[in-house]
């Protein structure tokens, strides 16, 4: 399936990429990806390749699954060092093509890495996985992005550590509650990219939008 580019990864990505371009280590960053919704794969493997010399650069996938092993073939050409986190490891034959290297979970694979995406369904594992005391032990300067659900980051330790100065930016539009009210921390908080939940806003999505509303219409003035 042919991935097309949304408004709502556009705009969080030429954030990151000016937050990107101020960050003064960026050579010796690494990325994270975490499950792909493939919207927007290639928006996001584009993070990486805005990254200085990308084949320097460690990438990696929780979980792989269909979405995250998509976008891990799609990292592969740009020579990035890719690893995955997952409960069930992918065949000895798919790691070597794509030189994977596996992990066998996040809390291993968040410290290696300068950009965490996070796209993993909200369960009751992954609710505020991303919670203070894993955020405390990511990189000094990493970046998250979280186009999952809002609820899988603690809402006041992303804002602590922005404020203290230990990620150097975080952007999603997912947030929670959803809609954000006026004094949702994330909406002042430095370094952030946020946007409005804009969730698979493709022609075709559009198209299926209209003709749901337009059924609903009609059947409301049929009754």
């Amino acid at each position: 399936m042919k991935c097309m580019m949304t408004l709502r990864s556009y705009y969080m990505l030429r954030r990151i990429h000016t937050h990107m371009h101020t960050h003064t280590h960026m050579h010796t960053h690494t990325c994270t990806y975490t499950r792909m919704n493939h919207p927007y794969i290639y928006n996001q493997c584009y993070v990486i390749y805005l990254l200085a010399s990308p084949h320097t650069q460690s990438c990696a996938t929780y979980t792989y699954r269909r979405i995250g092993l998509a976008v891990l073939r799609r990292m592969h050409p740009f020579g990035c060092k890719l690893h995955y986190c997952d409960r069930h490891r992918l065949s000895a034959k798919v790691e070597q093509e794509l030189d994977l290297v596996y992990h066998q979970s996040p809390q291993d694979m968040v410290p290696n890495c300068d950009v965490v995406t996070i796209n993993c369904p909200l369960h009751s594992e992954t609710e505020h996985l991303f919670d203070e005391k894993l955020i405390s032990t990511t990189k000094k300067g990493s970046y998250i992005v979280n186009t999952a659900r809002g609820k899988i980051c603690d809402r006041d330790a992303i804002a602590k550590s922005l404020h203290e100065g230990h990620l150097a930016g975080y952007a999603g539009d997912v947030w929670f509650p959803q809609p954000a009210p006026k004094n949702h921390p994330w909406r002042s908080m430095p370094h952030h990219g946020m946007t409005p939940h804009t969730s698979g806003t493709t022609l075709s999505a559009q198209a299926r939008y209209g003709a749901g509303v337009r059924e609903i219409l009609e059947d409301y003035i049929k009754d």
